[in-house]
This record gives C-alpha cells, sequence and structure tokens, in this order.
C-alpha cells in the first residue's frame, strides 16, 4: 500500500490473500485506515479578498504616533539641557575637570533626550541610563544629610529629572523594536 517493498514475492503475497481471510480483513482494515487518514475533505474557507481589498489605504497608524505631547516636551527638555551644559562647557571662564566632566555628561544626557524625542523608539534603550542617574542622584542628595533649604538648590537637576520622567513615558508607549524571534533589534521610527 506505502510502495515498500513487502520482501516476497507479488504474487506469492496475492495468492496467500486469496486463501487467507484474516489477512485479506487485516488488509481491508488497513486500506480504509490510510484511506480515511489521508483523504478528507478540504474545510470550507470564505473568501475574504473583498474585505482585504476593502481594507486597502485604511489601516490606521500605529497607536504610538499619538505620543506628539512627550516627544515635544522632551525635544524641549533636550534643547535646554543641551544650551545650558553647552554654555558651561564652552563658554564659561574657569571649568575644573569635575565641572568639565559633568557638564559633558548632562550634555550627552541632553543629545540622548532629543534623539529620543526625534525617534521615540530609542527611548527604550535609554531607560536603564537615565534611571540609573536618577536612582544615584537621589540616594546621594539624601545621604547627605542636607537640610530642607540645601535640598532645594538640588532643583538645578529638575531639567534631568523631567527628562528621566519622560523617556520613562515615552518608553512605555512605543512598543520595543523586536525580530520574529524576539530579539531586540535597532530600527529606525
Amino acid at each position: 500500500m506505502d510502495g515498500e517493498d513487502p520482501g516476497i514475492e507479488p504474487d506469492l503475497l496475492t495468492h496467500h490473500l486469496s486463501t487467507c481471510t484474516a489477512c485479506r480483513n487485516w488488509e481491508a482494515d488497513a486500506v480504509r485506515l490510510a484511506r480515511a487518514v489521508r483523504v478528507n475533505s478540504a474545510d470550507v474557507i470564505p473568501d475574504l479578498t473583498p474585505g482585504i481589498l476593502a481594507a486597502i489605504g485604511q489601516e490606521r497608524a500605529p497607536a504610538w504616533r499619538g505620543v506628539g505631547a512627550l516627544r515635544v516636551a522632551l525635544g524641549v527638555v533636550a534643547l535646554f539641557t543641551i544650551f545650558l551644559n553647552a554654555q558651561d562647557l564652552f563658554l564659561a571662564d574657569y571649568i575644573g575637570h569635575t565641572t568639565r566632566e559633568l557638564s559633558s555628561f548632562e550634555l550627552a544626557l541632553g543629545v540622548g533626550f532629543l534623539s529620543a524625542a526625534w525617534r521615540p523608539v530609542r527611548a527604550f534603550g535609554m531607560v536603564p541610563l537615565v534611571g540609573a542617574f536618577m536612582l544615584l542622584l537621589v540616594a546621594s542628595t539624601a545621604s547627605n544629610g542636607e537640610s530642607f533649604s540645601d535640598m532645594l538648590t538640588e532643583g538645578v537637576h529638575a531639567l534631568q529629572v523631567a527628562g528621566a520622567v519622560l523617556v520613562t513615558m515615552l518608553s512605555r508607549t512605543v512598543p520595543p523594536p523586536a525580530d520574529r524571534t524576539g530579539q531586540i533589534r535597532l530600527v529606525r521610527a
């Protein structure tokens, strides 16, 4: 039945089946089973062509395109961060080693904020950096035992805090890029 060599002459097999009722019944059952397994009616599939053709051009924009306000706010924070730190870094009369490094980092942070505002999918990758920065900033401020008025001087970090909050919010509204295997990959938004 399946085309394999039975291991005996075909004439002997035919003769045996003509004389042995048990083997003939077994062969009939095997033929019925093989046919039942192999031959089935195809399921009825509805024709979806008209609906598909009607939907062409009707696709909605991805949900993350509605995050314009977050992008604008993050862009404003980014530009202020870049402007203020570029001014400290390049226009100050005297700048010490620590100030130069801090201004460089905050300038780079502003560029990262601007990049995430421009292409929101990049916000997803910035969350660990800004999260660690904010956590360390809050922890170091709180651990110094400063008074309330001293803590108000930390208000200069309001732009970084605002940027961190906006990047985190943006990362939650934009799906992370993933290929078919679920691996994160770089994508232009």
